[in-house]
């Protein structure tokens, strides 16, 4: 199994850090500095609003300290936060030093929950044109399952197509990261701390599965709220679901979306196999595929968050003989890769 990274592949240098934040803001008072965790922008879109944007990447306790300054802050501003439908939370996690088949897995997993997450983020999100859901644009799964078939080849996820996404694929060629854009507008630490801890889960489990498909298997072999469970652990996943009743018609759907692109992974080695034999993949390098900010850092994973606790075991080797077991009546089958319908 290839243990190259993205920076690897598409010859940038990861940064330092994981996370990035930006909170977009109107109202009354707004503060025009934080610390130096914290940078201010002016943002066309906002109606006497400021977008505050992390400085750089960073770490789960640097990012949590840095919130817990800008809450500081509009207390000491006396700020008064109006919080409308142009107003939103965009997290940023770096991707730079994980290699595609983790980064694709993090993109299934997020595709099949995507819809409850995204309710979870609040009504004026859901079909909002600045965070589109993968039901709502049928090119996003599309996309997903053709860069699954050549990890190598940048142009398939970057393209402007991809920018307004609920998750900005393309930002892996601008910033190293993907960028999750479904969080509703708000200045409460505590939201923002269990999105990103949400978000996190997914990030880890990325980690724990050696094919794309095994996540898909997985969750038919041990039913959804299970895997639900086991993804999130028992208090994010109930709060998810709590006031979603049909939080199981959306995560099938959510799977038959992104099945494809977990039925059509082609590992790294194999591609570059094909392209020993004479079949070279094409592979076109975009000007903005040079890192800025942090150009010249090896990359460096660090990881400070924990997982909340969960109910499931996850033993491996119980894992497989449940898989085994369940193989051949796993309820989702592949779809006619027919039907998905690129708009681009």
């Amino acid at each position: 199994m290839s243990k190259q990274t993205l920076a690897n592949i598409y010859g940038f240098r990861a940064k330092r850090g994981l996370l990035g934040v930006e909170i977009e803001c109107e109202g009354q008072r707004l503060p025009d500095r934080v610390t130096d965790k914290w940078t201010i922008h002016n943002d066309g879109s906002l109606r006497n609003g400021l977008e505050y944007v992390f400085a750089q990447p960073l770490t789960y306790d640097q990012a949590m300290e840095a919130l817990d300054e800008f809450e500081a802050t509009l207390q000491q501003y006396k700020t008064l936060p109006k919080m409308s439908y142009r107003t939103s939370v965009h997290v940023h996690m770096n991707v730079g030093d994980r290699t595609p088949l983790q980064v694709l897995n993090q993109i299934i997993l997020y595709g099949i929950f995507e819809e409850i997450l995204v309710d979870w983020c609040g009504p004026l999100r859901r079909g909002n044109l600045f965070c589109l859901r993968m039901k709502d644009a049928n090119s996003l799964p599309s996309k997903v399952k053709k860069w699954a078939r050549n990890v190598q080849d940048p142009q398939i996820l970057n393209t402007d197509h991809l920018r307004y996404a609920a998750l900005n694929m393309r930002s892996i060629f601008v910033h190293g990261s993907l960028e999750f854009r479904s969080m509703r507008g708000t200045t409460d630490k505590t939201l923002i701390r269990k999105w990103i801890d949400m978000l996190m889960c997914l990030y880890t489990a990325a980690e724990e599965f050696e094919q794309p498909n095994q996540i898909i298997e997985q969750a038919s072999a041990i039913g959804l709220r299970e895997f639900g469970s086991m993804t999130f652990g028992r208090d994010l996943w109930n709060e998810l679901i709590r006031e979603n009743p049909n939080w199981q018609d959306k995560m099938q759907n959510g799977i038959w979306l992104i099945q494809d692109a977990a039925y059509n992974y082609e590992p790294l080695e194999a591609i570059e196999k094909v392209g020993k034999a004479g079949k070279k993949a094409n592979v076109i390098l975009d000007d903005e595929l040079v890192a800025g900010p942090g150009e010249g850092l090896r990359p460096v994973p660090v990881v400070d968050w924990q997982r909340p606790p969960r109910d499931a075991p996850r033993l491996r080797e119980a894992m497989n003989m449940m898989l085994r077991e369940n193989m051949d009546n796993h309820a989702w089958q592949v779809q006619d890769a027919d039907r998905v319908r690129d708009d681009f």
